[in-house]
């Protein structure tokens, strides 16, 4: 459970958003502070391995506690204070009169089940052995509870699913069926019911499921009936719905209805409390649908977003949960607001650990190297900050966050200490002897991807990654092509910079591999597909297939042009010119081929998809297909996205381009 202190700051501190517009730093006010204590620990995503884990310390279930607290009637769980003594003295004697009652009165009673249930509570485990016990008296019971449910009010239904969620009905059948059949009578109920009935029935769900609501048969009903009446929902019931939907995020949804809930919330977004906007932001990111840069409800979070930044001197589990939900929103949505990131970049250069907890920390970058911006001063910190957390006597940081971390410092180039990588080192390899990569081992192959752009390979680790049979067992699992992708890559980064360490990479069924086509590329990136417009010029001047897009190094989704050197031998050797122009693209080809006799050619576009902003610096996975390419024997030029703009679509100006950029110095 809980601490007290928690406990005592829980209902003070939820109030004080209760009216809606108040700011955060209202809030704030009554956070003691959190640093170096064992609250500071239960901050948002940050879970110590040497803590043991309790429900109610998990950020799922405060943001469930601050939704319900918002209900007008909150649920007010029955006790049985005045029988304690009784099933302490007589034992299980008084239970069994109980269930005599139900299962004989002829007038049902739903206080008489709510209590006999309450019983099982202080004595743990006992209904387990009634039910084998008393086999055809259990079932006589769970007959007559079936009979009463559509008896209780909703408040005696709320009673009824805590106390079965804490006498931990899955371990039991017999506890399961009717939890099955309270799933049921919430189901029929809100057909019938407005969108705050609606909403409550469905907070039982979610009080009995949790998060694993999302795979019960009434999930997709209460989708609907939301649906139904989300023009009379309230700004918190919009709120509420958001989060539900997010709770779905594997499940195909109608996006329209994602779509009308935001539009129709975006009306109040300026009377709804930071937590509760966070909370919708969060849910809208986890559905997957992408709002537009210019919506209205992203400017706004944006807006809310940027005057907490400047105000904001510490935040606690529920503010953090919002501040990321915001900021992954933004990401999501690729935003570009000029006075958005100075404010963000101001805001880490002064903020302490209280507020920059690793979530926090991790988010932060990712929205700065989505956006491909490298802020040195902002990085270095953040370095510091997290090898702080890392060095710590107890273990802060999760891995998603440190594979995040490591993602967004190796996506922008930034150099970091040797210091920093080797305590990476330490801390994956506990996560990995403590089974903490077993669930999502994709966590362990993207971070030793980010490593080995760093040109870092902790070969303990990189043979752990490695295992024929996990590498098996994962490859049907969840998100196994993002896994797949990273491993191949790795793999390959390793076997040309690496190879004493010899790790073979399992055979996998080719339907499970990873795959991506020119047309994907030159989808994605426009001014390849321009690029290769002015290469498909020169190829029909000379009558053959001399230019040619190809995936350099296997598995890096980055497509390069090249030049076919045994086409271009065949066009020499042919000695046909049917113009000045193919005898004089001939001619310079030839020469650059001499100058490269026995190497690779290949043409790399550097466009805004694969440098950082502002720069010709390459992202760090295009660094390193460079830097293998290189190994492997290839000759790479450059040509700029701004070479091939000044063109202004004229095919003929990009064949040129194509032909100075081969005669310039090598990268």
């Amino acid at each position: 459970m809980l601490s007290t202190a928690v406990r005592q700051l829980r209902r003070p501190l939820l109030g004080a958003f209760h009216n809606g517009k108040q700011d955060i730093s209202e809030y704030l006010k009554l956070t003691p502070t959190l640093h170096n204590t064992t609250i500071a620990r239960c901050q948002y995503g940050i879970i110590p391995r040497q803590m043991s884990f309790i429900e109610e310390d998990t950020l799922s279930s405060k943001v469930l506690y601050y939704m319900r607290s918002q209900h007008e009637n909150e649920i007010n769980f029955r006790t049985c204070e005045n029988l304690e003594h009784d099933v302490k003295l007589y034992g299980s004697q008084i239970i069994h009169q109980m269930l005599l009652v139900i299962v004989h009165s002829t007038e049902l009673k739903a206080s008489d089940v709510i209590r006999t249930f309450s019983l099982y509570n202080l004595q743990k485990n006992s209904i387990l052995k009634d039910v084998i016990a008393k086999k055809s008296l259990m079932q006589d019971v769970r007959r007559k509870v079936e009979q009463i449910l559509p008896t209780m009010t909703l408040d005696q239904l709320k009673n009824f699913a805590q106390i079965l969620k804490e006498l931990q009905f899955k371990k039991s059948n017999y506890l399961m069926k009717i939890v099955s059949d309270i799933s049921l009578e919430c189901e029929r109920r809100a057909y019938d019911g407005d969108i705050k009935q609606c909403l409550e029935l469905f907070d039982i769900l979610v009080m009995l499921h949790g998060n694993h609501v999302c795979k019960r048969n009434q999930y997709d009903v209460f989708m609907s009936l939301f649906e139904r009446e989300i023009q009379s929902a309230e700004p918190v019931d919009l709120v509420h719905i958001l989060h539900y939907i997010g709770l779905g995020k594997k499940k195909k949804l109608n996006q329209e209805f994602v779509v009308s809930a935001v539009k129709q919330l975006s009306k109040h977004v300026d009377d709804l409390a930071f937590v509760d906007v966070g909370i919708a932001a969060t849910g809208i990111f986890k559905t997957c649908v992408k709002l537009d840069k210019n919506s209205i409800f992203l400017q706004k979070v944006v807006e809310r977003l940027s005057n907490v930044l400047k105000n904001c001197s510490g935040m606690n589990d529920l503010e953090s949960y919002a501040f990321v939900g915001m900021i992954k929103l933004i990401r999501a949505a690729r935003y570009e607001g000029k006075h958005f990131l100075p404010s963000v970049s101001a805001f880490v250069m002064q903020a302490n650990m209280d507020v920059l907890t690793p979530e926090v920390i991790a988010h932060i970058l990712a929205l700065y190297t989505n956006m491909s911006v490298y802020h040195p001063q902002v990085f270095t910190r953040m370095e510091g900050l997290i090898l702080q957390y890392l060095s710590a006597p107890l273990q802060l940081v999760r891995i998603k966050d440190l594979a995040r971390v490591l993602w967004a410092l190796s996506h922008v180039r930034h150099i970091c200490s040797q210091e920093f990588l080797e305590v990476c080192d330490k801390c994956i390899t506990e996560f990995v002897q403590n089974c903490g990569v077993n669930t999502y081992p994709e966590f362990l192959a993207g971070s030793l991807l980010s490593m080995a752009i760093m040109d870092h390979y902790p070969e303990n680790l990189i043979k752990e990654a490695f295992e024929p049979q996990k590498i098996t067992a994962v490859s049907k699992g969840y998100q196994r092509s993002k896994l797949l992708s990273r491993l191949l890559m790795l793999h390959k980064a390793v076997s040309v910079e690496h190879p004493e360490l010899s790790v073979a990479f399992p055979r996998v069924p080719q339907k499970d591999l990873p795959t991506r086509t020119y047309a994907d590329e030159m989808h994605y990136r426009p001014a390849l597909a321009t690029l290769m417009e002015g290469a498909q010029v020169l190829n029909e001047m000379l009558d053959s297939p001399v230019f040619m897009l190809n995936f350099t190094i296997p598995h890096f989704n980055f497509a390069s042009l090249v030049i076919n050197d045994s086409v271009l031998k065949d066009v020499v050797s042919a000695g046909k010119s049917n113009s000045y122009g193919h005898s004089h693209v001939v001619k310079q080809l030839c020469s650059v081929s001499e100058r490269y006799s026995g190497s690779q050619l290949a043409l790399e576009l550097f466009d805004t998809n694969c440098t950082v902003q502002d720069t010709l610096q390459p992202i760090g996975m295009v660094e390193l297909k460079i830097r293998l390419m290189k190994q492997c024997g290839w000759i790479v030029k450059m040509v700029t996205e701004a070479d091939i703009s000044r063109c202004e679509g004229d095919v003929q100006a990009v064949a040129a381009v194509i032909l100075d950029a081969l005669d310039k110095q090598s990268l």
